[in-house]
This record gives C-alpha cells, sequence and structure tokens, in this order.
C-alpha cells in the first residue's frame, strides 16, 4: 500500500480525495528452474601437439519472473501484477582447437574457438495477437518486430488506390512497408520479426604466436556473426519534432530527392517529424553487424641472456603492442560492437604501445 496524493473522478474530474492505494500485490512466486544437458569431448592428436574440446549444451529455464503482459488494462488493477511465467531454450555448441608444436627452430602456436547458440522464447505471458506474425513465442530472445521495407513509393503508387499506404498523408520518397494483412493500411498489424537480435548467434576467435632466435611475433582476431544492428534514435533523423531535434550523418546527401528518385537511397525524403513512419522499426534500418577484428598483435625481441646476465638482469625483452587495429565489417557507421542506435557510446579505442620489460 501507498500514499497516491489523491484520486480524482467526476465528469470534469474536479473531485480529489486522498488516501492509500495499493501499490504491489501479492502474488506466490519462486525462484525459477533450469534444466541443463551438457555433452563435451576432449581429443588429442600428433602426439597431444593438437588437442580438440567439443561441447554440445542445451538449457530449459522455466518460472522466469515476469511482469503479466497478458492482464488487460480494463481489469482495472493499480498495479503490475507479477508471476514466474516466462520460458526459455537455449542450445548449442563450443569447439576449441590449439596446435603448438616445434618446426625446425620456429615455435608454433595456433589457438581457436568458436561458439554458436539459438535460443527461443516458448513462453513470455505476451497477449495472442490476431496474427501469428506478430507472436513473439517461437522466436528469438530480444527479436525485434518492424516492417518489411520494399523501397520507397513512387509517383504512380501514391495514385494508385490498390497500393496500402498509412493513415497518415504519404508522398514520394517515403519508405513503403509491406501490408502482410492485405487490408489496404499499413499499421501495427503489419509488424513481424524482422533480422536476428542485437546477440550474435556466432562468436568466434582465433590467433598464432610464433618465437624464432629471441624473436616473437602474436596476433589475436576475434568475430561475430548472425546478428543486426538497428539504426533508430533521434541522432540520426533529421527535423523529428518538427525543427527542435533531430541530426544527421555525414552521408545527408544519400537520400532519396525528386531528381535523384533511387530505391536504394539510405535516407527517405527530408521533411518535418517523423512522417509516414519513415523512421520506425524496419528492415529498411535492419544492417547485418557481423565483424571480424584485429584484436591485438605485438612483436617482440628477447635479448640473449649472455648479454644481461652480465648487467645482474635475467631477462630483457623489447616490444611493440597494437590494441583494436583494423574491423572488417559490412556495417561501416560505427564500431559494430556498440550496437542498435546511433553510435552515441564510447567505441573501442586503437592503441599503439612500445615497451620495455626487465626481470631480475
Amino acid at each position: 500500500m501507498g500514499n497516491t496524493g489523491s484520486y480524482t473522478f467526476g465528469k470534469d474530474r474536479n473531485n480529489a480525495y486522498t488516501g492509500v492505494d495499493v501499490t504491489k500485490y501479492g502474488v506466490d512466486v519462486s525462484w525459477e528452474t533450469s534444466t541443463k544437458t551438457n555433452l563435451g569431448v576432449d581429443m588429442e592428436f600428433l602426439d597431444s601437439s593438437l588437442s580438440v574440446a567439443l561441447d554440445i549444451f542445451k538449457e530449459r529455464r522455466e518460472g522466469i519472473f515476469l511482469n503479466r503482459a497478458s492482464v488487460p488494462g480494463s481489469i482495472g488493477l493499480r498495479a503490475g501484477v507479477v508471476g514466474n511465467l516466462g520460458i526459455t531454450e537455449n542450445k548449442g555448441f563450443e569447439a576449441t582447437v590449439d596446435y603448438s608444436n616445434r618446426i625446425g627452430k620456429v615455435d608454433l602456436s595456433v589457438k581457436g574457438n568458436f561458439t554458436y547458440n539459438q535460443n527461443k522464447v516458448i513462453e513470455d505471458d505476451s497477449p495472442f495477437k490476431p496474427y501469428d506474425w506478430m507472436d513473439s513465442r517461437g522466436h528469438r530472445i530480444r527479436q525485434r518486430f518492424g516492417y518489411i521495407c520494399d523501397g520507397f513509393y513512387t509517383e504512380e503508387e501514391i495514385n494508385d488506390p490498390k497500393v496500402a499506404k498509412t493513415i497518415e498523408p504519404v508522398m514520394a520518397g517515403d519508405l513503403k512497408y509491406r501490408d502482410l494483412n492485405g487490408d489496404g493500411v499499413i499499421d501495427d498489424y503489419d509488424k513481424m520479426a524482422i533480422g536476428y537480435s542485437d546477440i550474435p548467434q556466432i562468436v568466434y576467435g582465433f590467433g598464432v604466436t610464433a618465437a624464432w632466435k629471441g624473436f616473437s611475433i602474436g596476433a589475436f582476431f576475434q568475430g561475430a556473426a548472425k546478428s543486426n544492428i538497428l539504426i533508430n534514435g533521434s541522432s540520426f533523423a533529421p527535423f523529428v519534432n518538427s525543427l527542435a531535434r533531430g541530426n544527421v550523418f555525414s552521408n545527408i546527401e544519400d537520400r532519396w530527392t525528386e531528381e535523384n528518385p533511387r530505391q536504394d537511397a539510405f535516407y527517405p525524403r527530408l521533411a518535418m517529424g517523423n512522417i509516414n513512419q519513415n523512421y520506425a522499426a524496419s528492415t529498411h534500418w535492419l544492417r547485418n553487424g557481423s565483424y571480424l577484428r584485429l584484436k591485438t598483435i605485438d612483436f617482440g625481441y628477447t635479448f640473449p641472456r649472455e648479454w644481461t646476465t652480465k648487467a645482474g638482469v635475467s631477462n630483457v625483452r623489447i616490444f611493440v603492442l597494437a590494441n583494436n587495429v583494423f574491423t572488417i565489417s559490412p556495417f561501416d557507421l560505427w564500431d559494430p560492437e556498440l550496437g542498435d542506435g546511433t553510435g552515441t557510446k564510447y567505441p573501442n579505442i586503437s592503441t599503439y604501445s612500445l615497451g620495455l620489460s626487465f626481470q631480475f
């Protein structure tokens, strides 16, 4: 219970009474449960120079603590109701490979890892929808829902009454969304699961180190795949909220215009406000978030002991180290590891260091 300040009622809502109100409802809840299954195998080959580890896993979580989403507002409850409602399933496999050997006078080491993960929502207490494509059950955790974009409206399509449009006034150069239920109107009933989530299904890394006569070099790559980045937010949409807010990227010239009505433009026609839901979540603003990054690379030289022991030093090494050297990705607007939004987050920084280490 808690003090609400006042409760108003009446034709003109000018009657107010103070008192207590329900802030939380008592419910019978418990800890969620998890059932895990793992099957692993470790193998060695080539006189233990090559080792391989495989692990297959599956996890089912039940009784996940959630707010009830299926309770309609017409019930008149004064606060949200919670319960052990959610069920999810997660499965995949992990693999690691490690090879170390001396080839001639070169000490070589190669390592790699690969993880694949697939999850889905079995139950989340969301209300049942009028169309199957609107239901979150059976889709990935954090699955996005939005419109399927089929390019931009042309002048001919604007004048064609058979072409579905939003309720708002539509003009050539606005994004054209697919009418999934065929009612001739683009609305929330035409939103469906689009793309992958922002959590990669595949994460991997590999590296190599080699040493020869005091010289050493090593490099490590990391990458991710099967994820999407959704471009959204006022920091990239020009003139949203009339002229009070909004921003543009440096590629603002890559837009639809009457003089250049390209179907592959980045921006729709420029207008004040979020006209025709041009900046709503849709496949137009969904980008491939896969990447491969050279995370670290180092090169060094260890001086011979006979040079250093005379000075009372057992080991001296000079090295050059670089972090976040380069990234290969189909997404080039910002660092793909920053995920959804507009890239206005602190990015990974490239650093280059020169060092000298001593051991006594």
